[in-house]
């Protein structure tokens, strides 16, 4: 979960970047603002995806404990 709210943090502070390159758009060089741009969407997204393998990893973590807890108690013991 911790790193899950990590992800956040880290999107929030990158699309705050994204919005003060906006504002400096007409300062700059063209080509340095459409490069610098389309690198933070790429980092933005590999943020979003990061987080939601860490979700799915959670869930698949604590699904498999689950089953394994139920197994081991529905299914006979042979002694």
């Amino acid at each position: 979960m911790l790193l899950s709210a990590m992800s956040v943090a880290m999107f929030t502070y990158l699309d705050n970047i994204a919005k003060d390159l906006t504002e400096l758009r007409n300062e700059v060089n063209r080509s340095n603002y459409t490069v610098a741009h389309e690198k933070l969407t790429d980092l933005k997204r590999e943020v979003l995806y990061n987080g939601a393998l860490i979700v799915f990893l959670l869930i698949l973590e604590r699904s498999t404990k689950g089953v394994a807890g139920f197994l081991t108690t529905q299914l006979p013991q042979n002694a």
